[in-house]
Order: structure tokens, then C-alpha cells, then sequence
């Protein structure tokens, strides 16, 4: 379950940033 948005949060953003990478890579196949 990615939730997005979690300004303020550094480690929670920089987990954005990994869902996103790890989303894109799978819509990549």
C-alpha cells in the first residue's frame, strides 16, 4: 500500500523515492 505524501519526513520521503523507483522498474518489466 504506497501512500504519497510525507513532506517533513526525510526517511519517509527518501521511501517515496524508492516506491517510485521500484513502481517504474515494474511497469518496465
Amino acid at each position: 500500500h504506497w501512500v504519497k505524501g510525507h513532506t517533513g519526513h526525510p526517511e519517509n520521503e527518501r521511501a517515496d523515492e524508492l516506491a517510485n523507483e521500484a513502481i517504474d522498474e515494474m511497469l518496465k518489466g
